[in-house]
């Protein structure tokens, strides 16, 4: 795969900042203006300071520029261009501005079955796109599935992504969220691509649900649960809604669906997308359950980023991976 390089020499200093869109473990998001095509994008600024606390943490500032930069897919949020300046480090990303499917479970309580076939379609050729990059996600979760204008769902945050090499067919980091980690995750005996495709059956069951597969529980812990397995779906899903749901939250990750060599289409292939075209998801011929009012830019006010100092654009990722 070839890398999918940013935008050069993309005017980063001159941007104009318009409001804050939220803040993470490394920093403030905002969202800006070019001052040219009056485009509008998400910066995402983390500082120096905070990154170079540890080995660990610049390590994954790298790793989340250089995945970012290998992705090219319409359900992946898309790296624009990065800069620097003595402060800070900037990704310029693709904005995406219609609230989170989150958002839309906070208002809705659960999906309808069809719904939730649409948004989990979505998310699993984002994982095809990943995956064939061999870039396990590990962070699935509905606020971290952005909606476009037209309602179609894109995965943002790759802080926790990881690429494999060749000769690695599993990692050992601990991360993501609790209540969507994978047992191999949790026990910490190494998780491959196979713990995106737990995740995906935790969503799923969210989202039909309305509330999570696994919770703390009188003498149980989280993990033990998760460990454990064994969700009890509601009796009112669909047959195949609770088989998917089963196979994808097979403990052992070796039998989980998904894991074997036809990943995507495996999981495609199961009852509970029977007769859902991918050709027609990625050509957005299907239409959207929900279509989001987007955040207008022109209501926010502006002011220009140049008072928070003065950013270097840095060009090109093949430039020094060292922040």
């Amino acid at each position: 795969h070839a890398v999918h390089e940013p935008e050069a020499m993309f005017p980063v200093h001159e941007l104009i900042r318009i409001t804050s869109l939220g803040t993470g473990s490394f920093g403030r998001v905002h969202l800006v203006k070019h001052p040219k095509n009056r485009e509008v994008y998400a910066l995402k600024s983390m500082p120096k300071a905070m990154i170079c606390e540890s080995d660990a943490t610049v390590s994954r500032v790298i790793e989340e520029k250089r995945t970012l930069a290998l992705c090219n897919s319409p359900f992946v949020c898309k790296l624009v261009a990065v800069a620097h300046d003595p402060q800070s480090i900037h990704m310029v990303l693709e904005a995406v501005l219609c609230g989170e499917l989150y958002d839309v479970l906070e208002r809705q309580g659960y999906l309808d079955q069809d719904d939730v076939l649409f948004y989990a379609a979505g998310v699993a050729c984002a994982l095809e796109h990943l995956h064939g990059l061999r870039i396990v996600y590990r962070d699935l979760k509905p606020s971290n599935i952005m909606l476009e204008a037209n309602g179609y769902p894109k995965l943002i945050d790759l802080g926790f992504a990881k690429q494999l090499t060749d000769r690695e067919q599993k990692t050992y980091t601990l991360c993501g969220t609790p209540e969507y980690a994978s047992p191999e995750l949790i026990a910490n005996t190494g998780h491959g691509l196979q713990t995106d495709w737990w995740s995906v059956g935790v969503l799923i069951f969210e989202l039909l649900v309305g509330s999570l597969p696994f919770a703390e529980a009188a003498g149980e812990s989280l993990s033990a649960a998760i460990l454990r397995g064994l969700a009890a779906c509601p009796p009112e899903l669909s047959a195949e809604a609770k088989d998917v749901i089963k196979r994808l939250l097979t403990v052992s990750s070796n039998a989980r669906l998904g894991s074997s060599p036809r990943g995507f289409d495996e999981v495609m292939d199961h009852a509970f997308f029977e007769g859902f075209d991918r050709s027609a998801l990625m050509a957005r011929r299907y239409e959207a359950p929900f279509l989001p009012t987007p955040l207008d830019p022109e209501q926010c006010k502006c002011r220009p980023l140049a008072n928070e100092g003065v950013l270097q654009d840095e060009g090109r990722l093949s430039g020094s991976a060292s922040p």
